[in-house]
């Protein structure tokens, strides 16, 4: 079985690291953020290590946020590139050798090949350091930190603030909630075909219900879903200079719908399946529209 490939950070090794710091304790995990407030506004260099109930590496490039790898987060950057962008294993490994042999971090060797644009880059960073360093403040207990001031090479462009990787999409109520289950039941009745079920947020990507159906061409369709609401809502199409309206994808054997809730600007409908796009389209119509 072919192996994901993982991708690594690629150190600067001109200088020395220094000696670690004292470890610092923290009552709980929200005594992190003012620590990296402390951190930014003196422009700290190096490296964070966290110990918890797992640990987590926070790199800082003058006082800015450019890497997080939490221990058992369950996904690598190329999981994320692979979902949000429609990139191929194949292409991730081209990426990986030519850093290597180059020389060159990842982010410059993935827009040096023209793999990616870089604001779909810098997106695909964002959410991935926001989902692990959410998880790293929800730890319970206390917490020891280590900073070192080991030197590391990043490019500003894809370096961020704290409050970016804080800020996070608004999820939906529980009532919100309940509808969205409703909703993609009364389309899973409507279609027994259908392979791929769920509303998603258009801006991050974030999918707020999935049906959770079990076949194998839908995690594929999911990624594709995901990749063109990115690049949808990077490049702004609208439609007659209005709100985003609906978009129908077709492969050889399956169909893709994404369709804008009427009552929810931003969160998209989307149903995948072997019904013929006519079909999938009118369901998916009616489910979006306005609540009765």
């Amino acid at each position: 079985m072919m192996t994901k490939p993982k991708l690594r950070l690629v150190y600067d090794a001109e200088a020395p690291a220094t000696p670690p710091r004292a470890q610092r304790s923290l009552a709980d995990a929200d005594a992190l953020v003012p620590l990296l407030q402390e951190l930014a506004k003196a422009s700290a260099d190096g490296e964070l290590l966290l110990r918890g109930p797992t640990t987590a590496r926070v790199c800082l490039f003058d006082g800015k946020i450019a890497w997080i790898r939490l221990t058992d987060h369950p996904e690598h950057l190329g999981d994320v590139m692979r979902r949000e962008l429609g990139l191929p294993a194949s292409a991730l490994r081209q990426a990986i050798a030519h850093c290597r042999e180059a020389g060159l971090r990842l982010d410059e060797g993935m827009v040096a090949l023209g793999l990616v644009e870089p604001g779909e880059l810098r997106d695909c960073l964002r959410r991935h350091f926001s989902d692990q360093l959410l998880e790293v403040l929800a730890w319970p207990g206390p917490l020891t930190v280590e900073h070192s001031e080991w030197p590391h090479r990043f490019d500003r462009t894809f370096t961020f603030d704290l409050d970016e990787l804080l800020a996070r999409p608004l999820l939906p109520s529980p009532v919100q909630r309940r509808v969205l289950i409703e909703l993609v039941e009364r389309c899973r009745g409507a279609l027994h075909d259908l392979t791929l079920a769920c509303v998603i947020e258009s801006e991050e990507g974030t999918v707020l219900h999935s049906a959770g159906v079990d076949d194998p061409a839908a995690e594929d369709l999911l990624s594709l879903c995901v990749a063109s609401l990115q690049r949808l809502a990077a490049n702004r199409i609208t439609h007659d200079d209005g709100p985003l309206s609906g978009i129908v994808l077709s492969t050889m054997e399956s169909c893709l719908v994404i369709q804008p809730l009427s009552w929810r600007p931003g969160w998209m409908l989307v149903l995948g399946g072997r019904s013929a796009p006519g079909l999938l389209l009118a369901v998916a119509s009616e489910a979006a529209g306005p609540l009765a």
